[in-house]
């Protein structure tokens, strides 16, 4: 059986796969030669631009930096598109809600400030559109997909090795050759928190986290998959950040759990009824939901307790203009410190609109349908589209503790454009 036929998992009468079949209006990145190494391309374009370190960025006026992810987004963003709109791809509802995130964030900005978010705002909407668009449009199929996850896994070792030299030298060693300052050189247990390319360890330990959940759904034997989860684990240790650990931890018990129940198809129905028990337990017995959270799920109560403080400053702002937000500036103390949580940022600046859009665009990628519960007949396909599951909840629920902008901005994007397609596949 070809590449291809996997890839879109034709059916025979019998409901088997039928070898070679491919359909009439099959989109062209199947299988030719030419069409891999452009696959390729892109994708050592788009992940490198994530690992690479923010500082080298490019002033090219007033407020407008290219980071090297920004970079890679702006030069492969149109030729995403076109590839996206031509003959025999589909849009899904993502396609819609992904733009429209993005153009919100440009559109709130202008009202809450003026023309001179502009620059600002549309960094960052390039930094999410731009991610979501390439991995929609050079990650399709089965070939694709695979020499993404290869080029992922090649990067995450290289970021996981750097990672180990900052451990063992006592020092950020990137960082510290290219006279970088990075978010937080402190210490946590008498360890260095370990950032390797990244912008913060926390960056780092999430990245390292995430790429666990890709990398045991992709492995196919017990020995790769142990030793990927081995490694993804050293740099979220090394990191010591409390969200990393927790997302490890929880990627591993999902994982479990689906290996083990992997025969029956109501698993995920159970799993989801028993999550939402679980959040409405804490949601009724605590009285202070996120208290609870910050201060039973992180290395260091007293940080719980000051994201909390953040939480209830940050809602008294919204609440004042809960439509456009404030923009990249809020005249605060404490907000302009730090706030340390992407949908809490996002409210901030371009108000609960977005922050609705946000989380709805993340959703409509994985929203699960009967074929999602039932599979199809591609295992390695139904595979990772529970990892990218994983990932894109772990991205949401890390975000009520840590802010991802930049990098890890588009490496949610990508990710949420991967699984779009693959959702794309699954329906058609």
């Amino acid at each position: 059986m070809t590449d291809a036929g996997r890839a879109v998992g034709v059916q025979a009468p019998g409901g088997r796969l039928a070898p070679g079949r491919v359909p009439r209006n099959a989109p062209a990145q199947f299988g030719p030669p030419a069409v891999r190494d452009v696959n390729l391309l892109a994708a050592l374009f788009a992940l490198v631009g994530i690992v690479l370190p923010e500082e080298l960025q490019i002033s090219v006026g007033p407020g407008v930096t290219f980071t090297p992810g920004r970079v890679s987004a702006a030069l492969l963003f149109f030729p995403a598109l076109l590839i996206l709109c031509r003959n025999g791809r589909r849009f899904v509802l993502c396609d819609f809600l992904a733009p429209a995130t993005a153009g919100w964030m440009i559109f709130a900005s202008v009202g809450s400030i003026g023309v001179s978010a502009i620059p600002t705002a549309g960094g960052d909407a390039l930094d999410f559109l731009g991610g979501y668009l390439i991995s929609r449009a050079y990650c399709f199929g089965r070939p694709a997909l695979d020499t993404f996850v290869r080029v992922l896994k090649v990067l995450a070792i290289i970021v996981i090795i750097l990672a180990v030299a900052d451990n063992i030298s006592g020092t950020l060693i990137i960082h510290n050759v290219a006279n970088f300052a990075p978010g937080d050189q402190g210490l946590r247990e008498g360890w260095v928190r370990a950032a390797s390319t990244f912008v913060h360890p926390i960056a780092l330990g999430v990245f390292c986290a995430l790429t666990a959940a890709i990398l045991l759904y992709w492995e196919k034997t017990l020995l790769s998959r142990s030793v990927a989860a081995g490694l993804c684990f050293l740099g979220c240790f090394l990191s010591l950040s409390s969200a990393a650990l927790m997302a490890f931890t929880i990627i591993m018990v999902a994982f479990t759990y689906d290996q083990l129940l992997r025969r029956y198809s109501w698993r995920w129905s159970a799993f989801w009824i028993a999550t939402s028990i679980l959040m409405l337990t804490v949601f009724v017995v605590a009285a202070h939901p996120l208290n609870w959270i910050f201060s039973h799920l992180t290395f260091n109560p007293q940080t719980g307790f000051y994201r909390m403080m953040v939480w209830d400053v940050g809602l008294t702002y919204i609440a004042q203009s809960p439509v456009i937000g404030f923009g990249y500036q809020f005249n605060d103390i404490i907000l302009d410190n730090t706030v340390d949580s992407i949908w809490l940022v996002l409210s901030l600046r371009f108000g609960v609109p977005m922050a609705v859009l946000f989380f709805l665009t993340n959703v409509a990628t994985f929203f699960p349908s009967q074929r999602d519960f039932n599979g199809t007949s591609d295992v390695h396909m139904d595979q990772m589209r529970c990892a990218f599951t994983l990932v894109l909840l772990m991205f949401m629920f890390t975000g009520l503790t840590v802010h991802f902008w930049k990098s890890m901005l588009t490496f949610w994007g990508l990710c949420l454009g991967v699984r779009a397609s693959l959702r794309e596949l699954s329906n058609h």
